[in-house]
């Protein structure tokens, strides 16, 4: 091809903004990912096992991010991707700064101001896994816009090649019909005249 770029079609925008939607619902799970993992180490107290787990969804959810944050090409998109990084961020903190420490202490505290300083943690926790899901889904629904775009642009423009490929039929059809009837006239009115 000689270093031509080809260009991407309608068709292929759109099925890559399709395959990026996904992506987004895809991230939206992150922060149920992780409030799984908080609520087995609340409820379980495994915490050895539980750390382990951390590790693994933490890092899980911040490359899903990354990905869709190299993927948001809208100020909208962006924002809804800072959002999500934010709801993940604090849930980071809640859990490794405060709520992993109140369950690694001593239970010399009394149970029930503990229990309701974790319930009040927890629900903290849930508020940031909450907008972590409603900031992937509007990014997820604007990918999905855009791919539905892009395909009634690719089928805008087929029918528009469409209709002028009939034009130029058309007119092809007509010169050729004049062109024939010049040289039907050519040839018959000189044996006409002969």
């Amino acid at each position: 091809d000689g270093g031509a770029v080809r260009k991407t079609s309608g068709q292929d925008t759109g099925a890559k903004r399709a395959a990026d939607s996904i992506s987004g619902y895809n991230a939206a799970f992150v922060g149920a990912t992780m409030y799984q993992v908080i609520a087995d180490s609340v409820i379980n107290r495994n915490l050895e096992e539980s750390k382990k787990d951390w590790a693994k969804v933490k890092q899980e959810g911040q490359q899903k991010l990354d990905k869709v944050a190299n993927l948001a090409d809208t100020v909208e998109e962006k924002r809804w991707v800072d959002e999500a990084r934010q709801g993940l961020k604090s849930m980071i903190s809640l859990y490794e700064n405060q709520m992993l420490t109140m369950l690694t202490a001593d239970s010399n505290k009394d149970d029930k101001q503990l229990g309701e300083r974790i319930s009040q943690i927890d629900g903290e926790i849930d508020d940031q896994a909450a907008k972590i899901s409603a900031s992937m889904e509007q990014f997820a629904k604007s990918m999905q816009n855009e791919a539905e775009a892009a395909d009634k642009e690719f089928d805008a423009a087929g029918k528009a090649t469409i209709r002028s490929a009939i034009v130029v039929g058309i007119v092809i059809l007509s010169l050729l019909v004049a062109l024939s009837i010049w040289i039907l006239l050519s040839v018959t009115r000189p044996l006409e005249e002969a």
